[in-house]
């Protein structure tokens, strides 16, 4: 299942494929288009928070008269996934509407949109019209017996916003020089329960970034002699991100990007982390962890 958002017109007259190819080239994370069947399709696809929805122009005939009509303008996100699908794709579609020109509606019920496509009010729209259709799918797949990987919406939410923030995060380290991983948050399946949890890497404990995260992978590698020969091991074992700042929150400082603040472990101070290692009380079995992808997550329970 997923939602679709209308394109309304006067008299229903179809957008041309130049105009929406020129507000299209000015979104980066846009495929170009591809056509099938009579059915134009642009796909956005952002490889930072994972969202993805389509645009599709299909060919109709206009009607008679000036009244809104579907001009065969379409746009389509998929249910079963995490809010913040639709929260990315509410303003990039609300800017297409205002871009050439049209009027938006629900698909479903061909009813308009109240908001006017030029006000942050239609955002919130676009995302409540998404929820209500997302609450249908959710519950038609729970009687249905499929299995779904649940996630408090407020988890998601942080996810989202670290990960679209990622990039704009690296460019203020480098233009401050401080050299610092910005990790990715993974979503896992915690072992023996199968909940849903965030995830995020320390390597070598070395200079890094905290986001928001239910856990901290420390992945460090370890040198030992034996027998007047230096050996390297890899020692890779886990911890709840509370127990680990708890720890080391005396060496941290704080980072802004985008008006989010996050913790950030400098170079200067990660001695001052790594030798509060020994006191922390670390797991090693990593492998009961199961990835799951954005896209797997959702968000609203039955």
């Amino acid at each position: 299942m997923s939602f679709a958002l209308e394109y309304l017109s006067p008299g229903g007259k179809p957008p041309s494929f130049e105009e929406i190819e020129s507000w299209r080239l000015e979104i980066p994370q846009f495929e170009e288009s591809a056509e099938r069947d009579g059915v134009r399709t642009w796909w956005y696809r952002n490889a930072d928070t994972s969202v993805y929805f389509v645009v599709s122009l299909y060919e109709v005939r206009p009607t008679e008269g000036d009244a809104p009509g579907p001009c065969g303008l379409e746009a389509s996100i998929n249910h079963l996934r995490p809010t913040f699908f639709a929260e990315e794709a509410a303003p990039i579609l609300a800017s297409l509407a205002q871009c050439l020109g049209l009027g938006m509606g629900d698909g479903a019920t061909g009813m308009p949109l109240v908001s006017p496509v030029d006000s942050q009010e239609v955002f919130g729209e676009i995302v409540d019209l998404w929820q209500r259709g997302n609450q249908i799918a959710v519950d038609e797949a729970m009687e249905q017996g499929k299995k779904l990987h649940f996630l408090d919406p407020e988890a998601t939410h942080r996810w989202w916003e670290y990960a679209r923030r990622r990039g704009v995060l690296r460019e203020h380290l480098a233009q401050a020089k401080i050299a610092a991983e910005v990790p990715p948050v993974h979503f896992m399946k915690a072992p023996g329960t199968g909940k849903v949890v965030t995830l995020m890497a320390w390597e070598n404990e070395g200079p890094s970034v905290f986001p928001s995260s239910d856990y901290v992978v420390i992945d460090r590698t370890v040198e030992t002699r034996k027998f007047l020969r230096k050996t390297s091991e890899r020692k890779v074992a886990y911890l709840p991100t509370e127990a680990l700042m708890r720890q080391i929150v005396g060496a941290l400082r704080q980072v802004e990007a985008e008006g989010l603040t996050f913790r950030l472990l400098t170079a200067e101070n990660t001695w001052r982390a790594a030798e509060r290692i020994p006191n922390l009380p670390l797991e090693e079995n990593m492998s009961q962890f199961k990835a799951l992808r954005p896209d797997q997550i959702v968000d609203q329970a039955p």
